[in-house]
């Protein structure tokens, strides 16, 4: 509940919305703890996936720039002449 924002309460009235019996919250939040640490490991991985692709992609692109290739990225249209 804690990844998605909502709590005990939005829970049972979801599931209730598709005729599935309500669960009391202490249930819920035993299940949270259970499940918590392992959305947390696979969250955790994620990010540092896309950070090391991020990161290989700046490389990429600074190499392009170096060669004269043109890059994918252009910034020049956030410069202002005052």
């Amino acid at each position: 509940m804690l990844h998605a924002g909502i709590g005990p309460t939005h829970v049972n009235a979801l599931l209730s919305s598709i005729n599935i019996p309500a669960v009391a919250s202490s249930t819920i939040k035993e299940r949270e703890r259970e499940i918590g640490p392992a959305i947390e490991k696979v969250a955790k991985t994620s990010c540092l996936d896309s950070m090391e692709e991020e990161k290989t992609r700046w490389e990429l692109d600074g190499q392009e720039q170096d060669s004269g290739k043109k890059s994918g990225w252009s910034f020049t249209h956030f410069t202002r002449k005052v």
